[in-house]
């Protein structure tokens, strides 16, 4: 029975020709060499130098470490987050204005009276 060619790894189906070797990375064996499709590589090459521009905006922990490991869904909000993205911990900061008191026109000062 002849081997089957290895799936793309950006698309994941077959190669057979008009593919490109990527890889390995400096320092790592062989078994990290991948080959993609040359459409898959263009893509991929475009995904990988926004990341690399990510990176050097100092965005790189944020949009691409955490959602890497962790998935988006804990990072994306309405903006109203804490920088830990727990909305629950602004409402119940003293920060938030709907746990001030409400205030009285006797305390507001001479320039608001």
């Amino acid at each position: 029975m002849p081997e089957q060619s290895p799936a793309c790894p950006w698309c994941g189906r077959r190669v057979e020709s008009e593919a490109v070797a990527v890889g390995p990375p400096p320092h790592l064996s062989t078994h990290h060499r991948f080959r993609l499709h040359e459409r898959c590589l263009a893509e991929w090459h475009r995904f990988a130098d926004r990341l690399f521009d990510l990176s050097r905006q100092g965005a790189g922990a944020t949009l691409i470490e955490y959602p890497k490991n962790h998935g988006p869904e804990d990072l994306v909000g309405d903006g109203s987050e804490g920088p830990t993205g727990d909305s629950r911990r602004e409402e119940r900061g003293a920060g938030n204005p709907a746990n001030a008191p409400a205030r009285q026109a006797s305390d507001a000062g001479p320039a608001e009276r």
